[in-house]
């Protein structure tokens, strides 16, 4: 029994290697350009291992990763605590209890979910992840017979997810067929520009007035968001609905 678990999961990884897509596994059921910003929707059968990280990494992440460990240690928690120092230097303890929040949980490896995201938004970029500092949005949402849908955001111009109608009209829509809102999924870019802060921190930005917080707050009001994950494509903070405010 234990071999023939152990078979399943190496055919599958064999099977996801050869995918170099988030398009081969899944049916794409809208696309659109909308002031610069892709606007897509995808259908596939959710599997477990989708949230679990990859023991190989997709070629689109070991290039960039590769790229970005030439230029910095990619620790997650060294990531925050350089960035707080930043912070701190320039006059914002105010922010200290929240990266301490964020220092305090777990931080794991990326998902193979989140490396087809990296790999969508490349395609969408039409250029490298590495040096741009651009940022795309996910909005992961399942049903009870394990269909999993995503409406990816993908913004070419800046490091920031702009709420569209559209976007929130095809969440609403995903809701009324009886859809969950599992996850909203986004990246925070690396920044080699900036001599200081190099970012890509696994921490959301914003408070209960602006930026993530603020609308991760908004998503599990008004829709049931129950979870948002920032991810660097490295690693990956997972908040539940519950600890937003914790932020």
């Amino acid at each position: 029994m234990l071999k023939m678990m152990v078979l399943l999961v190496v055919n599958f990884w064999i099977v996801v290697a050869q995918a170099a897509t988030l398009q081969d596994l899944a049916e794409t059921h809208f696309e659109k350009s909308e002031q610069g910003i892709s606007i897509s929707v995808y259908e596939l059968k959710h599997q477990t291992h989708f949230f679990a990280s990859s023991p190989t990494p997709l070629s689109v992440i070991a290039d960039f990763q590769k790229l970005v460990q030439e230029r910095t240690p990619t620790d997650p928690y060294f990531l925050l605590r350089r960035q707080l120092d930043v912070f701190l230097k320039y006059g914002m303890p105010e922010l200290q209890a929240k990266f301490q929040q964020a220092l305090s949980q777990p931080l794991p490896a990326i998902s193979y979910l989140e490396e087809m995201l990296f790999e969508l938004h490349q395609e969408k970029l039409k250029r490298p992840l590495f040096g741009s500092y651009s940022e795309f949005g996910a909005h992961i949402l399942r049903d009870s017979n394990d269909t999993l849908v995503v409406i990816f955001v993908s913004n070419p111009k800046d490091a920031m997810v702009p709420t569209i109608r559209t976007t929130t009209e095809l969440l609403e829509s995903y809701l009324a067929k009886g859809f969950q809102y599992y996850t909203f999924v986004h990246n925070h870019p690396f920044n080699f520009d900036n001599p200081e802060d190099h970012g890509g921190t696994t921490i959301p930005s914003g408070n209960l007035n602006y930026g993530d917080v603020s609308a991760f707050i908004m998503y599990r009001n008004k829709y049931g968001l129950q979870n948002a994950w920032i991810t660097n494509g490295f690693n990956t903070i997972r908040i539940p609905a519950a600890d937003f405010e914790k932020y």
